[in-house]
């Protein structure tokens, strides 16, 4: 007779696609709780004015975590080589209908990996040098208080 019990899956990656996901709420502890009606946290502080601009920065940046989200969730059960549970189809429509909503709905154009990469690396030195510049008392390694934890949870790729 067939074992009953649900088969386990071993996907060499998964610990790697999941990575962003662990790290979005570790980011943002209780992010996916502030979404559902049904929670209610009591830890709630009020949101500040919000002109156009910041509710499509906020909009742009929920649409892009939902579609990365899909996207790894995708490359995870393609890695496993079964999609045991029936669930590319409703991922192939949902990474669908949001890449379209993206472009459609906030202007978003294609922009090369290399290019993505070269501004992102300019942002985060240009961030660099003037946490430098303007930190109160300068730290290094092996210091006193300088902590082993990153600043912000991050996993290696």
């Amino acid at each position: 007779t067939a074992d009953p019990r649900p088969r386990t899956l071993v996907v060499p990656d998964a610990a790697r696609l999941l990575a962003p996901v662990d790290d979005y709420l570790l980011v943002i502890p209780g992010l996916a709780d502030a979404w559902d009606p049904d929670v209610d946290t009591g830890a709630a502080r009020p949101l500040p004015p919000l002109n156009t601009a910041h509710l499509a920065a906020l909009r742009i940046a929920g649409r892009r975590l939902a579609l990365r989200t899909a996207g790894l969730l995708y490359q995870l059960v393609i890695a496993s080589g079964h999609d045991q549970a029936g669930v590319l189809p409703e991922l192939d429509r949902l990474i669908d209908e949001w890449c379209a909503d993206y472009r459609d709905g906030c202007g978003a154009r294609w922009i090369s990996v290399a290019r993505q990469v070269e501004y992102q690396s300019r942002v985060v030195l240009s961030a660099f040098e003037l946490a430098r510049r303007h930190a109160p008392v300068r730290s290094r390694s092996g210091e006193p208080g300088w902590g082993t934890e990153p600043a912000v949870p991050m996993h290696q790729e």
